[in-house]
């Protein structure tokens, strides 16, 4: 059986956030990351604690939509898991004589997480004599998650047709329930690549800084006259060696937690949390060894 997740955090996201919240997080983490990168560029360029700062401006441009996107996700998750027991509140509505939109009416003052406050806009719509179909058109654009247009689609196409629209109900709801077992059972088969990707993005790291300090420092010539250091016939000083493996991690880290997204919820963009992590992992361990 699936659980209705409760929490006062996704409430107060949903409370606060259509599209417009997610542009206004971009708009600040941009200028948050450009106060970062400007100065950074103007006292430290070209040296490694440039590629530090850029490094970290780049995570705190990625920290605020990553914020956001979790609290999207827990949304989503929650009115998911919420539908099943709707439809089945819906279908016990039925069998008791109801109408719909009085089922519907009747439990629009139930918890339902984030899904409660849709539904009580539904029902009032729906009260005004606005059309059914509109009114759930409506209803699906505003919740926004892919489960909830299947119901919906099910829902109206059960009116439109008539016949007995209580064992529609119930058996939507198992239906529903098998499938978010069934997500749920593919999270935890999918748990072992996230630990792969977190730690090959850490030995990846740790190789670089144990090849760096054990070949390429000690094979390296003294400094040329100009300053620099000719390395493997490369006009290379070790400062910028070492710039160079610390943005390689840094990109590696970044596509490496949308891998991680990708894997766990079929979204890229789901894992900016992992990518902001694993670059401040990254950060910390070339600013501890370097």
């Amino acid at each position: 059986m699936t659980l209705l997740l409760r929490g006062p955090i996704p409430d107060l996201y949903v409370s606060i956030s259509p599209k417009r919240v997610w542009y206004a997080t971009w708009v600040i983490s941009l200028v948050s990351a450009l106060a970062i990168f400007l100065p950074s560029f103007l006292i430290f360029y070209p040296g490694l604690t440039f590629h530090y700062l850029v490094g970290g401006s780049v995570a705190i441009l990625l920290l605020g939509p990553a914020i956001v996107e979790h609290f999207q996700e827990l949304r989503k998750k929650r009115i998911d898991n919420a539908l099943p027991l709707l439809l089945n509140d819906i279908g016990e509505g039925q069998e008791t004589g109801m109408t719909l939109l009085e089922s519907l009416r009747e439990i629009s003052n139930r918890d339902y997480g984030p899904l409660s406050k849709e539904l009580k806009k539904l029902v009032s719509q729906l009260s005004w004599g606005v059309d059914f179909s509109t009114a759930f058109r409506s209803f699906t654009s505003r919740v926004g998650t892919s489960m909830t247009l299947k119901v919906s689609i099910l829902i109206v196409e059960a009116v439109n047709f008539g016949g007995d629209l209580k064992t529609a109900f119930r058996s939507t709801a198992e239906f529903l329930r098998e499938l978010l077992e069934l997500r749920q059972e593919r999270q935890v088969q999918l748990r072992p690549f996230f630990l792969v990707i977190y730690v090959s993005s850490l030995i990846f790291d740790l190789i670089v800084i144990t090849l760096y300090r054990s070949f390429i420092l000690p094979l390296a010539p003294p400094p040329l006259a100009d300053g620099g250091v000719s390395f493997l016939r490369m006009p290379l000083t070790l400062g910028e060696f070492r710039s160079i493996l610390f943005d390689m991690a840094i990109i590696e880290a970044f596509f490496g937690g949308l891998a991680a997204g990708k894997f766990g919820t079929g979204r890229a963009l789901s894992g900016l949390k992992h990518s902001v992590l694993l670059m401040g992992v990254a950060i910390v361990v070339f600013w501890a060894f370097f």
